[in-house]
């Protein structure tokens, strides 16, 4: 069977459309064989039309019928597109900055950056914008976030908490149209 499957694939309106002819062969052999029942009135007479003395008629109906199915998956299986489309990957890097703004015995306060760096060139193309996620969680688990939308080379990222001191791990998650990467550094204050 894994075999069967791996030849062909067959979609769900193809699997409906067999399911359809399937009846359609059964309901139209029924009434072909009630016609020529009805005709035939002397059952005892041996027709010498036909094939093998039977009805022709039968014979095209069924071969129609089998060949427009067998027709029907042979074109399902081969009419799909099977070129491989690949993108190349973007090289995408994500520079976190942070700097200490003050500092004290119980808390410090933090202006954090991020710098994606795509191809190479900071910002990427000229005009693409970037909405970036933070999460800032601490060594006990805790996690607090926030969310710049549409920063750019002209709106660069940069936000401003104040935490209280000890080790905190920065999670930028960058998104633009194309996708989504992400940068975790490790803090200690």
């Amino acid at each position: 069977m894994e075999t069967l499957l791996s030849q062909f694939s067959l979609t769900l309106p193809l699997w409906v459309f067999l399911v359809v002819a399937l009846y359609l062969f059964i309901g139209t052999y029924f009434v072909f064989k009630t016609v020529l029942k009805s005709l035939n009135l002397n059952q005892n007479s041996a027709s010498k039309q036909g094939f093998l003395n039977k009805p022709l008629l039968q014979f095209v109906a069924v071969f129609l019928m089998a060949s427009s199915i067998i027709g029907v998956i042979y074109y399902d299986s081969v009419s799909k597109d099977t070129g491989v489309i690949t993108e190349a990957e973007r090289k995408v890097d994500i520079q976190i900055e942070y700097e200490v703004l003050s500092s004290n015995l119980t808390s410090s306060e933090l202006r954090l950056r991020a710098l994606p760096i795509i191809e190479g060139k900071e910002w990427g193309d000229p005009g693409q914008t970037f909405d970036v996620v933070w999460t800032i969680q601490s060594d006990d688990g805790s996690a607090r976030n926030y969310v710049e939308q549409a920063v750019s080379s002209l709106n660069p990222s940069e936000i401003e908490i104040t935490l209280a001191n000890g080790s905190y791990k920065a999670t930028a998650l960058v998104s633009d149209d194309e996708g989504t990467f992400s940068e975790t550094i490790e803090i200690d204050i």
